[in-house]
């Protein structure tokens, strides 16, 4: 699979040399996919093989780069919890929806079965004889 490297560690100041191919150079930033969760895999631009997997850094490995003086890591917090705070907002509008859809829906139904005959509370049907 290749190196494992941490996001604040230099891994960009240096060379890689492809295993399978033998193609060598530089790679940044723009080489990671930000679209898995824990980690990015580095392929060669040639074959695609695995050159290196770079671990993206959780709270606890932001601060303490921050601490080593960081740049990038000191700054980083701010956008996280801009981050936590803009989920937690959707969460929130998402419970309220559900809810919100919830009741509707039990609205419905209670009408709904009632238009049918059918308590909604016991859901029992209540059967009348026809007279005569």
């Amino acid at each position: 699979m290749g190196r494992v490297l941490l996001y604040y560690s230099a891994w960009q100041e240096g060379k890689f040399q492809c295993q399978h191919c033998g193609c060598s150079g530089n790679v940044g930033f723009a080489d990671l996919d930000y679209s898995s969760n824990p980690a990015s895999i580095i392929e060669c631009p040639k074959c695609y093989g695995s050159l290196a997997v770079v671990e993206f850094p959780n709270m606890k490995d932001t601060q303490k780069a921050a601490a080593q003086g960081n740049a990038e890591a000191v700054t980083a917090p701010l956008g996280f919890n801009q981050r936590v705070n803009h989920t937690w907002r959707l969460l929130e509008r998402f419970e309220q929806k559900k809810i919100l859809a919830w009741i509707s829906c039990r609205n419905w139904e209670e009408n709904h079965w009632s238009s049918l005959g059918i308590s909604p509370k016991y859901r029992t049907v209540s059967i009348t004889r026809p007279s005569g």
